[in-house]
């Protein structure tokens, strides 16, 4: 999953985040103007596994499970808390982490940490390369966009590093019949991009139809295939669905045995279908798990909606159970402007800049300095200034 580096110049931010991609967030105030909250602020987001990093004045943040050292402080030690990422001084850009790593671009160079492949582990933040404008970490693999090409690099069983073989690799190689790329997202073992021309190009496993592309077929050896129904933002992908915004509707595809693609069925579709009955969405975020625990969210009008699987009680409903539309939800102390999903947790970033999570804390990915569970929102501890 990935966050980039885009700017809203609205209330509204017509814009799609997997897990976190996030924008500035103004709110509007009583008066009709816009109100930036000041002074030291989370300002964006991004979840995978059990664990959650974020921006906070100017430096990445993690939370979470750190066995593989995928927290990024050099450390094997899950933290309860927003820990600083040992990355050089410098303007972050896009940041990312999959199961195992992460990974953050710093003034255009690539920094990764963690368990990248099955073969290759870096204790603290290591260069990868230069220049890289967007980036997306899945399950031990990592797929960038440097320059205009896609690079992809890391575990290959199912096709996602999208150069046509089943051939794992520890260096960045192109995807094949690359049409160039302004931002890339991962789940578990496939990937998604956008082109200049606004196509969206999927490639790795295609179980249930996650490719997009109005076929079952399995993938996993083929070129990147074409997003159908007119898709042309970027995917959002999980471990075994996607959903984009196609202008203020949700739409969604792939595996949906828990209700994960909110239509109210549990009947995968190979092709993007729109959510019903679900209008003037401003950003959606998708989630998943190992073992099919695929979820949603999605903003409308500065509430949050969530719906598929409910592992951990991560839907905010208060419970585990799954829902197969989408389900407003509660106890959130003011409008939400991103999200993020883990495997059995969600996180959401408030306009006034707290993040907010529940579901799975065992780990310490809600960030409130415990690691236990919590099926009510709990707020992240922020770091002090300068920390």
């Amino acid at each position: 999953m990935v966050v980039s580096m885009k700017f809203a110049s609205a209330i509204v931010w017509l814009v799609v985040a997997g897990c976190g991609r996030i924008h500035f967030a103004e709110r509007a105030t009583g008066d009709g103007s816009i109100d930036t909250p000041s002074g030291p602020r989370f300002t964006r987001i991004t979840a995978y596994g059990d664990l959650t990093c974020a921006e906070f004045s100017g430096r990445l943040y993690c939370w979470g499970e750190n066995g593989s050292r995928q927290l990024g402080d050099g450390t094997t030690m899950d933290r309860g808390a927003p820990t600083a990422v040992s990355l050089p001084a410098g303007a972050l850009g896009a940041f990312t982490v999959g199961e195992t790593h992460g990974c953050a671009i710093v003034d255009g160079t690539l920094f990764c940490w963690g368990d990248t492949t099955n073969t290759q582990s870096f204790t603290s933040p290591t260069m990868i390369g230069s220049p890289v404008s967007d980036v997306a970490a899945g399950k031990r693999f990592t797929c960038a966009v440097v320059g205009t090409q896609v690079k992809c690099w890391g575990v290959n069983d199912a096709g996602q590093l999208g150069d046509s073989t089943l051939t794992s690799r520890d260096t960045l190689a192109p995807i094949i019949n690359d049409q160039g790329a302004v931002e890339v997202d991962a789940g578990d073992d496939h990937a998604c991009a956008r082109t200049p021309s606004n196509t969206a190009l999927c490639w790795g496993h295609n179980d249930d139809g996650a490719l997009g592309s109005g076929s079952f077929t399995p993938a996993t050896t083929q070129t990147p295939l074409t997003v159908t129904n007119g898709i042309t933002t970027l995917p959002r992908i999980a471990g075994w669905h996607a959903c984009t915004l196609r202008g203020t509707e949700v739409w969604c595809w792939g595996r949906n045995m828990e209700g994960a693609l909110g239509d109210g069925s549990v009947v995968p579709k190979a092709a993007p279908q729109v959510v019903p009955n679900f209008d003037s969405a401003s950003l959606v975020a998708t989630g998943g798990g190992p073992t099919d625990q695929d979820a949603t969210c999605a903003i409308r009008m500065g509430d949050l909606y969530c719906w598929g699987a409910g592992t951990g009680g991560r839907l905010g409903t208060g419970a585990p159970e799954a829902v197969i539309l989408p389900t407003k939800v509660g106890n959130l102390p003011g409008p939400v402007t991103d999200v993020a999903l883990g495997y059995a947790h969600t996180c959401a970033l408030l306009a006034d800049g707290d993040i907010w999570c529940w579901g799975r804390g065992t780990s310490g990915q809600l960030g409130d300095g415990k690691l236990s569970n919590s099926f009510t929102p709990v707020r992240v501890v922020p770091p002090m200034t300068g920390a």
